[in-house]
């Protein structure tokens, strides 16, 4: 009798927990028209007229330059494969020339690729 009633104790207590962790994966969704944030879609927009918000729109404007990301708050910017690169919290893709003529430079821990 007693395991029975562990069992069904058990059960019921597996049924509630799975019904909440469905709801609350629910209420984590992003609400409809927020920007979601990552490599490609920066929280701070570019602000001139040679930064871009994807790195496509930046290769496709210096196909023969390295393309890096630019961290508009510190001025400094990084090279594609490393961990900063589309990473940091106000930033856009720049042609490395275009970065450089703005008054950005490289990363000091970072080598050129």
């Amino acid at each position: 009798m007693r395991s029975m009633v562990a069992a069904i104790l058990c059960l019921a207590f597996v049924g509630l927990t799975g019904n909440s962790t469905g709801l609350a994966a629910q209420q984590k969704t992003p609400p409809t028209g927020s920007a979601s944030t990552g490599p490609t879609s920066p929280a701070k927009a570019p602000t001139g007229s040679d930064q871009f918000a994807e790195e496509s729109q930046a290769k496709a404007h210096c196909p023969s330059d390295t393309v890096v990301w630019v961290n508009l708050s510190s001025k400094i910017y990084h090279f594609h494969g490393t961990k900063d690169y589309g990473n940091t919290k106000s930033g856009a893709y720049v042609c490395e020339k275009d970065a450089t003529s703005q008054g950005f430079r490289a990363a000091k821990n970072e080598k050129h690729p």
